[in-house]
């Protein structure tokens, strides 16, 4: 049985974030991906393997780490 495969794209829809949070999550290894020439590919297995780490702790974390980059603020002296 082949797999299913999705872009980056495809994929932000289907979690419902934004694509640049796929990247990232890609770049920091918390979604396993491949590239096809230049385009990412995910298998739909990684929908079902992303909840075992939770992607709303990740976008959460990620948010508040942009908020605090942006306003110069470091996040534990809060």
């Amino acid at each position: 049985m082949a797999d299913e495969y999705f872009s980056i794209n495809e994929f932000a829809k289907i979690v419902k974030v934004h694509p640049n949070t796929i990247r990232r999550a890609i770049k920091s290894g918390r979604i396993i991906s491949f590239k096809v020439g230049k385009v990412y590919r995910i298998s739909k297995y990684e929908i079902s393997r992303m909840a075992e780490f939770d992607l709303e702790n990740y976008i959460e974390d990620e948010v508040k780490k942009r908020l605090g980059e942006n306003n110069g603020v470091d996040e534990k002296t809060r």
